[in-house]
């Protein structure tokens, strides 16, 4: 297994201080993980290992714990976060790749006043990720998905990973990932944010399998944001991995794949 979905903090507050975020974030306040536990975690579980994305709430874009930690941590990979509208975006995501990164977080909670992921203005970093070979990942609500669906057509050599399937209700219809469904690049990350909430989970997972493709489908644990014990997160991937016809793409191999 390899989670596409983890987050750390550094103990470390005067190297690594953490900025206020416009957002809550709870997970903060329960003795965070660092990537040293993180590693620990994952070797209990089973899990070979995992991306640690940047948690924004935590550090916005400052990405030098995520960028130490999976350098000093073999089984973790760092997947960091810029302002694509910054002059100088295209300039900072050369440099975090050749740091090690292999992904590219774009933030867009809350969805802002003046939304930008379909601005011309972040050409330059899809441009930066496109050169560099790094994924896309994009956090936004559902109401950007349309945008995505834009920026990923004109860019449709660049892998996008959607997180958290946009926070859709995987419960219901989930109509909102529609304009997604016929982009082969797109890559929907099913998180246990999502999954824990969901009364049949296996079956929602199914029904998005049936739609884009088992292959276009990555677990993430979103540990510890869920609130899950790391433990149960793994077991609720492989129960829902199990009643699709390849669970190895599902919890690891497609991730391996697209991040290197």
């Amino acid at each position: 297994m390899f989670d596409a979905h983890t987050h750390a903090v550094s103990p470390d507050v005067e190297r690594f201080p953490r900025r206020p975020a416009a957002f809550p974030a709870a997970w903060l306040d329960r003795d965070p993980p660092s990537a040293a536990h993180l590693r620990g975690v994952l070797l209990e579980s089973g899990v070979e290992g995992a991306l640690l994305v940047q948690p924004q709430g935590a550090y916005g874009h400052d990405n030098r714990y995520v960028v130490e930690a999976a350098a000093n941590e073999p089984a973790l990979s760092a997947v960091v976060s810029v302002d694509p509208t910054a002059a100088d975006a295209a300039a900072e995501i050369d440099a975090l790749a050749d740091a090690g990164a292999v992904g590219v977080r774009l933030f867009s909670i809350p969805t802002p006043e003046h939304p930008w992921l379909a601005d011309s203005a972040t050409d330059d970093a899809w441009l930066a990720c496109r050169r560099r070979s790094l994924v896309v990942s994009v956090c936004c609500f559902a109401v950007e998905l349309e945008a995505v669906a834009t920026m990923a057509e004109r860019f449709a050599d660049v892998a996008v990973v959607v997180d958290h399937c946009g926070f859709v209700d995987l419960a219901g219809p989930a109509t909102e990932l529609d304009p997604l469904a016929g982009l082969a690049n797109v890559h929907l990350k099913v998180t246990g944010h999502l999954l824990h909430q969901l009364h049949d989970p296996a079956d929602a997972v199914a029904a998005l399998a049936r739609r884009f493709g088992e292959q276009r489908l990555v677990w993430g644990s979103d540990w510890p944001q869920t609130g899950l014990g790391y433990g149960e997160s793994v077991e609720l991937a492989q129960r829902v991995a199990a009643r699709l016809r390849a669970p190895g793409g599902f919890v690891g191999d497609t991730a391996r794949a697209l991040y290197g």
